[in-house]
């Protein structure tokens, strides 16, 4: 699997979906969403998501 992939959003989403209670439990935030979860693992992840597409245009010039 290429880097790029490792932290693509998908990736990062399925993350999220499949460890949601560990990583609530560990961070101490139990009524957390999905959406705080992604913000608190990318800093900001519609911000995150739109930096990986424009990589990836610029990859496919």
């Amino acid at each position: 699997m290429l880097r790029e992939e490792v932290y693509s959003p998908d990736n990062y989403e399925r993350f999220a979906d499949n460890n949601f209670d560990s990583i609530t439990e560990r961070l101490g935030v139990g009524n957390a969403t999905k959406s705080e979860i992604l913000d608190a693992l990318t800093g900001n992840f519609e911000e995150y998501k739109k930096q990986c597409a424009r990589k990836i245009k610029d990859f496919k010039k």
